[in-house]
């Protein structure tokens, strides 16, 4: 190991094409494996639940060992760059198994596709835990460094899930029309482009992600897994994150379902649903790219309190204000978009700076890990807010039968509602628990990065001595 190096200024970018390629390739998945399961495959609806039951639970448990695996795991080409190189072509033979739509007996489907789903879950978990432990490396003990990345990793998601919104439709019609599997083209299509950042960025990141030769013998870096849980857990910074955002999650997985009744019954236009999808989310490249100059200058908390605070104001409007109205729902998105783009500039810093933060009072390394456990809060949000859904949908008065609404009204106001209490207890949250300074986040940073230095210098003094 040798001294933290300047981060050259190239490097961010290399992020934001990684984060395009996953946003870009994960849609076919998440969007389309249903339809592809049932309609393509003939695979009976109840089998379909089955699969996806299954698979949440891989993803759970995926989500909870691929951290400690990333943390622990040092290589010749370093601790996290394998990663970055694998796990993209493990995700894409699974995914190529999956739409290539082998006609089997129905149950030995289900379970390959399962069990190729379950993988390529813990395949996704990786790659992100280690993508995220490159940042530390990367941009150093810098706070600019640091935002720098996640910002431009933001604007990167957002681009990809525009142009996987405009293309992936039209593709699987066009060749479907043809004759031809397009799912299966459609996936090599994202495969080839998931591939390519990922050898790019472990091209690029080569200086910085490097073989420690004293990793296994080293009390700071190689740590017990029941030792991460517990620090962890007794992190004050990081159960503060950790809470809020749960919150959020669970307003947004409450809502999620509920916006497409919404089209349906309340605006009465389906096709308006993919309109405002594709409209956010250009506006969310404005934003991620408009925000950033703002989130720098207010810092981690005040951005977090602040977005929070606009965010649940504006889904009170969009409570009261939204009923059939298309334009007036379209414009309120728009400025939670713009409103929620200034805390997700800062990205996963906020868990970085958690990490730092434990890594000063313990001395163990586990940064990548304290930061996967990010992974955990859309999954935990998901638990409580698709139950609400349901019980929003029943108290609305929708008949699945009939398929009719007793009142859309009331179906508005808790789509506005429900993301708004979330909102405002997350800012409360953050308002009265989170400690942390900025001074103090890059204080914790650069002590670390001292500690680390040091031990390399004598390191290599002993390693030079011996010889």
């Amino acid at each position: 190991m040798s001294e933290q190096l300047e981060m050259k200024k190239s490097l961010p970018y290399f992020f934001t094409f990684s984060q395009f390629s996953q946003s870009f390739g994960t849609v076919l998945i998440l969007q389309y494996l249903s339809f592809f399961v049932t309609d393509f495959m003939g695979i009976s609806l109840a089998t379909l639940a089955v699969i996806l039951s299954a698979c949440t639970i891989g993803d759970y448990v995926g989500t909870i060992v691929t951290g400690p695996v990333v943390q622990k795991t040092m290589t010749k080409l370093g601790q996290f760059r394998p990663f970055i190189l694998v796990c993209p072509w493990i995700i894409t033979i699974c995914y190529s198994i999956v739409f290539y739509g082998f006609h089997m007996a129905e149950g030995t489907t289900a379970f390959l596709i399962g069990a190729m789903y379950t993988t390529a879950g813990f395949a996704w978990s990786s790659m992100q835990t280690a993508r995220n432990g490159l940042i530390a490396k990367v941009a150093g003990a810098s706070a600019d460094n640091r935002l720098s990345i996640t910002s431009k990793a933001a604007i990167g998601g957002r681009v990809g899930g525009v142009v996987t919104a405009l293309v992936t439709a039209p593709i699987i019609r066009i060749t479907g029309e043809s004759g031809m599997n397009g799912y299966f083209i459609l996936n090599t299509i994202y495969m080839i482009i998931l591939i390519t950042p990922g050898i790019l960025l472990f091209i690029a990141t080569k200086e910085y992600d490097t073989y420690n030769p004293d990793f296994r013998a080293s009390a700071v870096t190689n740590v017990k897994v029941t030792e991460m849980y517990i620090d962890t857990l007794k992190n004050p910074t990081f159960l503060v994150v950790f809470l809020a955002a749960i919150l959020t999650q669970i307003g947004t997985q409450a809502i999620g379902p509920l916006n497409t009744y919404y089209f349906r019954y309340s605006v009465g236009n389906w096709d308006l649903l993919a309109v405002s999808g594709t409209i956010s989310m250009g506006i969310g490249i404005a934003a991620a790219t408009f925000m950033i100059p703002v989130s720098r200058k207010l810092g981690k908390k005040k951005s977090a309190v602040i977005s929070s605070f606009l965010v649940s104001g504006l889904n009170v409007l969009i409570a009261f204000f939204t009923d059939g109205n298309f334009v007036i729902k379209v414009i309120l998105v728009s400025c939670v978009t713009f409103s929620q783009a200034i805390l997700l500039a800062w990205g996963i810093n906020l868990y970085l700076d958690a990490a730092e933060y434990q890594l000063y009072k313990t001395g163990k390394d586990v940064r990548s890990f304290v930061m996967s456990l990010s992974n955990m809060t859309a999954r935990l949000g998901a638990v409580i807010g698709t139950p609400v859904a349901a019980i929003i949908l029943s108290y609305s008065g929708y008949d699945p039968v009939e398929r009719t609404f007793e009142n859309t009204r009331t179906l508005c106001m808790f789509i506005g509602l429900a993301p708004a209490l979330m909102s405002a207890l997350a800012g409360l949250v953050y308002l009265f628990a989170y400690r942390i300074t900025d001074q103090q986040a890059k204080e914790y940073a650069e002590m670390n990065q001292k500690a680390a230095d040091e031990r390399a210098a004598a390191a290599a003094a002993t390693s030079s001595s011996s010889s």
